[in-house]
């Protein structure tokens, strides 16, 4: 019976969510990726429904055999908990894999390409999903938050991102500070794949000195900068600065 299946029900489609960010701008046209929605309320963001999740499942097992959820980091917004639970009551034909990713920004949209690179590339789920589960302990994130109506003016926290919480990583009293920090972080590495730097609106940094400190250190890198989208300024602050590396074993 499968062989009278359409191509597309034989395919996997990576579902993430709207924290995501995408360095490559074809990644974020795939016909094999999807989003969950996430809401907004009193300045705070709500994960969708476990009801609204299957409605999504429903709407894409008509295409999709396989769907493979990428998750923000449960600290930072409780969507793994709700897609969980629609996965429980979820009865359809499509297979539901679900990666808590410990990620957001381009961390998570880092993962995601690499999902969907593996997908091009006809690798099976089991596949795909190993791939990314040895690329996550590669990527990494530091992130300030900043919400100038609430923040102390005067420092700036730097926090990493980690499997069990968001951890201080240093306390900067100015930006020159920040950005030497930012600096540190990029030194530390020895054969780095991708570096993304990202900020909100208006921008605290300036990236030229982290964009030529690359091409001095890693000059076959490139450098990324990204502006940070509506759903991680409403998680972190409007003005909230991050910097992502990913690092996979050669």
């Amino acid at each position: 019976m499968s062989a009278y299946l359409p191509r597309a029900m034989h395919s996997i489609c990576l579902l993430t969510d709207s924290t995501a960010l995408f360095p490559s701008a074809t990644a974020r046209t795939d016909p094999h990726l999807r989003h969950l929605p996430v809401q907004q309320a009193s300045q705070r963001i709500h994960p969708p429904e476990p009801q609204q999740i299957q409605r999504i499942f429903n709407a894409l097992e008509g295409s999709f055999q396989n769907i493979l959820v990428l998750t923000v980091a449960p600290q930072l917004l409780p969507i793994s908990a709700t897609v969980w639970q629609a996965a429980r009551s979820y009865s359809g034909p499509a297979t539901i894999t679900i990666l808590e990713t410990w990620q957001t920004g381009p961390g998570l949209g880092l993962l995601a390409q690499l999902g969907l690179q593996a997908i091009a590339a006809g690798a099976p789920l089991a596949e795909v999903e190993d791939r990314l589960r040895a690329a996550m302990p590669h990527i990494y994130t530091l992130i300030c938050p900043i919400d100038r109506n609430n923040a102390n003016p005067d420092l700036f926290t730097l926090f990493s991102m980690e499997t069990v919480s968001l951890q201080p990583y240093k306390t900067a009293r100015t930006r020159r500070q920040l950005l030497e920090d930012l600096l540190e972080f990029i030194e530390e590495f020895e054969t780095p794949q991708q570096i993304i730097f990202f900020q909100g609106r208006p921008p605290v940094l300036r990236a030229q000195q982290l964009r030529q400190t690359t091409s001095i250190r890693f000059p076959e890198v490139s450098f990324i900068e990204m502006e940070t989208n509506p759903t991680l300024s409403a998680l972190f602050g409007p003005q909230t600065v991050g910097l992502t590396l990913m690092e996979l074993p050669l």
